[in-house]
């Protein structure tokens, strides 16, 4: 249903205006919420660039510095909360 049914739909009927039944009133909210929920939809579908799948790790990680040979630390860890994991990365 596109926007332009749900704005016909939400407009009144002629033999509604004058004292409209509970079930043109229910009606009437249901189009309205349809015209909200398709206000918040996007009209093009987003192309999804990454090409690996992500999983959601909402875990600490636990972030510390390290020297020159990649083993020795050389600051104090950090934690912090993660977003999502991929088979070579991760967002936090």
């Amino acid at each position: 249903m596109d926007t332009a049914e749900l704005f016909s739909a939400a407009k009144p009927r002629a033999g509604s205006i004058s004292r409209p039944g509970k079930a043109d009133q229910e009606q009437a909210i249901s189009a309205s919420i349809l015209l909200v929920l398709a206000g918040t939809q996007p009209t093009r579908q987003q192309l999804e660039r990454r090409r690996e799948k992500r999983h959601p790790y909402p875990y600490p990680v636990y972030l510390t510095p390290v020297g020159r040979d990649g083993a020795t630390p050389a600051g104090e860890t950090i934690v912090v909360l993660g977003k999502h994991l991929s088979e070579h990365g991760c967002e936090f």
